[in-house]
């Protein structure tokens, strides 16, 4: 996010100094940055659709302290590779209401497929709900 904020900044520059030099050279920079911009989009959007993920587990029960283990699947059906991605993992305790967060990262490395697994930590027994809060 930082890095779009940066480049759309810099793209207000380029504008600014476009109308303030009147250059046919800016012009030609910032059109360019515009359909880069359009180009990145459409591609995130692209993969972002054709993308599945899908959490797998054991058990659904687990014991105070006691390490869930699970596995976050990735299917992805586009022709574009993805190289790497963040997932946001949220897991609660059914009887307390305790909510955690965990950020996973996968690195598929071109691949179609891409299976990470993970070990969460409840301090609580119970039933834990996991959910797929981001990608």
């Amino acid at each position: 996010m930082k890095n779009t904020i940066i480049y759309i900044i810099g793209l207000v520059l380029t504008f600014y100094l476009t109308i303030m030099y009147d250059a046919v050279y800016l012009y030609h920079i910032f059109w360019g940055g515009i359909i880069l911009l359009l180009l990145c989009a459409g591609q995130a959007i692209y993969t972002g659709r054709r993308t599945e993920i899908r959490i797998t587990g054991t058990s659904s029960g687990v014991k105070a302290g006691q390490p869930i283990a699970i596995r976050i699947q990735m299917e992805n059906n586009s022709r574009i590779p993805v190289y790497f991605l963040r997932v946001k993992l949220s897991y609660q305790n059914e009887l307390n209401r305790e909510e955690a967060v965990k950020w996973v990262k996968i690195y598929p490395g071109g691949k179609r497929k891409a299976v990470v697994p993970i070990h969460l930590q409840s301090s609580y027994c119970g039933i834990i709900c996991i959910k797929l809060k981001k990608i």
